[in-house]
Formats: structure tokens, C-alpha cells, sequence
């Protein structure tokens, strides 16, 4: 049989701290954090209906300054709206959801600077310049000759 715990004991004050293309940051404020073993952290893309669970243990979790916790969600998609909620586990216990916040992620920044620096009869040598630091693990080139509108873009991967 689930029973609820006392609604004091529910994560409140929701708020996201910080935002990047792939993570989102929040932190909360609990009476008893002491006695919380973990935390479901429930998070979807907006617009659909199927919530993803993560289980955040009592040690993963970050105390701020002001002894809040706070948690980093990452391997998210960019330019993408999620809904997120909390609720933290006990012993034989789990408390209400917090209230529901959306976050947007941020766009993936696209390379800036970009041009050609070299070129023979059978290669072309380009260069780009990242703002942020590049955790790419690959980058896509689209080709098409001058003039041929009417053929497919050629994407390289490398």
C-alpha cells in the first residue's frame, strides 16, 4: 500500500538556475532534506504525454549556499521546451510532485567565421571559429556545386 507523506515534506519553490542547449539546472526548498534518501525528477518535452523518471540520490544532489538543492539534468535536446517536477522519496514514502515548470534549451551555437582557405583541383580546406567551448563530436558539411539547384546537398560528416 503508497502512502503520502505530510505535503511539508513535498519539494517547493521550484526555479531553474541555469540553462544550456543540452542541460538544465533547477533547485528547490524542502523541509527535512536530511531525511530524503532520493528524489524522482520527472521531465518530458512539452506537448507530449510520456514523463521520464530519473532517480536522483540524496548524494548526487548539490547544496547552494543558502542549503537549497540542486540538481543538473543534462543529456537534454536544444531549442527544445521541457516540463519538469519533483517529488523526494523516503523510506516507505513519497511525497507530492512539486509544481510543474517549463524551460526552453538553448540553440546549439553555429560555427561563425567560416570560410575557405585553401583550394585545389580535387579538395577544399575551410576553417571556422566556436565562441563557446566545442563539444562536438562531429560537424556536418553541406555541398552543391554552383548553378545545380536541382541536385541534392551532398552532406559530409566528419
Amino acid at each position: 500500500m503508497r502512502r503520502w507523506i505530510q505535503a511539508r515534506n513535498t519539494p517547493t519553490n521550484l526555479s531553474i538556475v541555469e540553462c544550456t542547449d543540452c542541460s538544465i539546472t533547477i533547485e528547490w526548498f524542502i523541509d527535512g532534506h536530511d531525511e530524503c534518501l532520493s528524489y524522482e525528477l520527472d521531465h518530458r518535452q512539452q506537448g507530449t504525454n510520456n514523463w521520464s523518471t530519473g532517480i536522483v540520490l540524496s548524494e548526487d544532489v548539490i547544496k547552494t549556499d543558502d542549503e537549497r538543492p540542486m540538481y543538473k539534468l543534462q543529456d537534454l535536446q536544444p531549442d527544445t521546451y521541457y516540463e519538469l517536477k519533483i517529488r523526494s522519496v523516503y523510506y516507505c514514502a513519497k511525497s507530492l510532485h512539486s509544481e510543474t515548470m517549463t524551460q526552453q534549451t538553448l540553440t546549439k551555437p553555429a560555427p561563425k567565421k567560416f570560410k575557405i582557405i585553401g583550394c585545389t583541383d580535387c579538395s577544399i580546406t575551410i576553417e571556422w571559429f566556436m565562441d563557446v567551448l566545442d563539444e562536438c563530436i562531429s560537424y556536418e558539411i553541406d555541398d552543391r556545386p554552383p548553378g545545380t539547384e536541382n541536385l541534392p546537398v551532398r552532406t559530409f560528416v566528419f
